[in-house]
Protein backbone atom coordinates (compact mmCIF):
# COMPACT_ATOMS: atom_id res chain seq x y z
CA UNK A 1 0.00 0.00 0.00
CA UNK A 2 1.71 3.42 -0.82
CA UNK A 3 1.87 5.69 1.40
CA UNK A 4 0.04 3.79 4.10
CA UNK A 5 1.12 1.43 6.91
CA UNK A 6 1.11 -1.63 7.14
CA UNK A 7 1.51 -4.14 9.84
CA UNK A 8 1.51 -7.71 10.67
CA UNK A 9 1.18 -9.49 14.44
CA UNK A 10 3.09 -7.51 16.81
CA UNK A 11 4.97 -5.84 14.79
CA UNK A 12 5.57 -1.80 15.27
CA UNK A 13 3.77 -0.14 11.72
CA UNK A 14 6.15 0.81 9.13
CA UNK A 15 5.03 3.61 7.23
CA UNK A 16 5.63 3.28 3.24
CA UNK A 17 7.44 6.48 1.46
CA UNK A 18 5.27 8.83 -0.01
CA UNK A 19 4.68 8.04 -3.72
CA UNK A 20 5.78 11.46 -4.66
CA UNK A 21 9.17 11.10 -2.89
CA UNK A 22 9.42 7.65 -4.52
CA UNK A 23 9.14 8.99 -8.01
CA UNK A 24 11.21 11.77 -7.91
CA UNK A 25 13.81 9.65 -6.41
CA UNK A 26 13.09 7.60 -9.79
CA UNK A 27 13.25 10.73 -11.90
CA UNK A 28 16.23 12.17 -10.75
CA UNK A 29 17.77 8.59 -11.32
CA UNK A 30 17.05 8.88 -14.44
CA UNK A 31 18.00 12.33 -15.35
CA UNK A 32 21.70 11.73 -13.82
CA UNK A 33 22.20 8.85 -16.76
CA UNK A 34 21.51 11.53 -19.29
CA UNK A 35 24.42 13.71 -17.97
CA UNK A 36 26.72 10.72 -17.27
CA UNK A 37 25.75 9.55 -20.97
CA UNK A 38 26.73 12.90 -22.74
CA UNK A 39 29.87 13.53 -20.92
CA UNK A 40 31.29 10.00 -21.85
CA UNK A 41 29.60 11.07 -25.90
CA UNK A 42 31.74 14.36 -25.31
CA UNK A 43 34.79 12.87 -23.71
CA UNK A 44 34.90 10.27 -27.52
CA UNK A 45 34.85 13.39 -29.30
CA UNK A 46 37.39 14.90 -27.68
CA UNK A 47 39.78 11.87 -27.65
CA UNK A 48 38.97 11.67 -31.95
CA UNK A 49 39.42 15.31 -32.84
CA UNK A 50 41.44 16.75 -29.98
CA UNK A 51 40.68 20.01 -27.66
CA UNK A 52 41.82 22.24 -30.96
CA UNK A 53 39.46 22.06 -34.18
CA UNK A 54 40.66 23.66 -37.23
CA UNK A 55 37.70 26.43 -37.66
CA UNK A 56 36.91 28.39 -40.42
CA UNK A 57 39.99 30.59 -40.65
CA UNK A 58 41.89 29.29 -37.71
CA UNK A 59 42.20 26.70 -34.74
CA UNK A 60 39.60 27.08 -32.10
CA UNK A 61 38.49 25.12 -29.27
CA UNK A 62 36.42 22.41 -29.50
CA UNK A 63 33.14 22.79 -28.42
CA UNK A 64 32.85 19.74 -26.62
CA UNK A 65 34.68 20.72 -23.72
CA UNK A 66 32.03 23.30 -23.48
CA UNK A 67 29.73 20.96 -23.20
CA UNK A 68 31.47 18.72 -21.23
CA UNK A 69 31.72 21.04 -18.88
CA UNK A 70 28.29 22.07 -18.19
CA UNK A 71 26.74 18.31 -18.23
CA UNK A 72 29.63 17.76 -15.78
CA UNK A 73 28.33 20.49 -13.38
CA UNK A 74 24.88 19.24 -13.98
CA UNK A 75 25.82 15.85 -12.95
CA UNK A 76 27.64 16.90 -9.49
CA UNK A 77 24.07 18.62 -8.73
CA UNK A 78 22.09 15.53 -8.81
CA UNK A 79 25.13 13.52 -6.84
CA UNK A 80 24.64 16.05 -3.99
CA UNK A 81 20.51 16.27 -4.39
CA UNK A 82 21.01 12.13 -4.46
CA UNK A 83 23.82 12.57 -1.73
CA UNK A 84 26.14 10.08 -3.42
CA UNK A 85 28.95 12.15 -2.44
CA UNK A 86 30.38 11.95 1.06
CA UNK A 87 30.31 15.70 1.37
CA UNK A 88 26.22 15.71 0.86
CA UNK A 89 25.84 12.79 3.67
CA UNK A 90 27.44 14.50 6.59
CA UNK A 91 25.00 16.85 7.94
CA UNK A 92 26.65 20.37 8.00
CA UNK A 93 25.55 22.79 11.66
CA UNK A 94 26.08 25.69 13.26
CA UNK A 95 28.08 25.36 16.19
CA UNK A 96 26.49 25.51 19.64
CA UNK A 97 26.53 29.10 21.27
CA UNK A 98 28.77 29.45 24.35
CA UNK A 99 26.95 30.21 27.49
CA UNK A 100 29.45 33.14 28.64
CA UNK A 101 29.31 34.96 25.41
CA UNK A 102 26.02 37.15 25.92
CA UNK A 103 26.95 39.62 23.93
CA UNK A 104 28.99 39.72 20.26
CA UNK A 105 30.63 43.45 21.29
CA UNK A 106 31.90 42.25 24.74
Amino acid sequence: MLGGTRSSGCRPAIRDPPFNQIHHKKRLLKGCCIPAARIDQCERELLEHGLLVRGEREWQKNGATTIAAQYRSQLARYIRELRLSPSARTPTSAPAPDANDSDVWD
